[in-house]
């Protein structure tokens, strides 16, 4: 009996041991879990933030994209302008070019008139002294032809 109460003891304190072991391996566990939960939340955040980063990054992305063909354009444009400001300019050059010409002949032209209406005054002139000879002379004629006659 006394093997049997000896027996009956160390069961009893084993089983104290057990549920001692039971307990903190339910604290362990419980602990394991909380950590875990933890590291899931953790891990759901930092894949949302990741989607997001991508979706951000994706966006960004394309307006890099857009700002690249933007500039791939405006640089487009700006080599069509810089032609079409050459073409201006010879444009202009080939103008200047026949205004000076057209100046040239302008200035010839003045020149020829002003020689024109020197010559024209001159004969004019002429023309006036002649016929006021012509009359003098006609008058002189007159007189010459009265006095003849009387």
């Amino acid at each position: 009996m006394r093997n049997a109460q000896q027996e009956a003891r160390k069961l009893r304190v084993q089983l104290a041991q057990n549920i001692l072991l039971v307990e903190q391996e339910t604290k362990l566990r419980l602990m394991f879990e909380e950590k875990l939960n933890y590291l899931h939340s953790l891990n759901r955040t930092s894949n949302r933030n990741a989607g997001d980063a991508a979706t951000k990054l994706g966006l960004r992305d394309l307006d890099v994209k857009a700002i690249q063909e933007e500039y791939v354009e405006s640089q487009r444009e700006l080599e069509k302008s810089r032609t079409r400001n050459e073409e201006l300019e010879q444009a202009t050059t080939r103008l200047s070019q026949q205004l000076a010409v057209q100046e040239s002949k302008k200035a010839a032209l003045v020149k020829d008139l002003e020689d024109l209406n020197d010559k024209h005054f001159r004969l004019m002139k002429e023309s006036n002294d002649l016929q006021k000879r012509m009359r003098t002379q006609d008058e002189e004629l007159v007189r010459a032809k009265d006095q003849y006659e009387f």
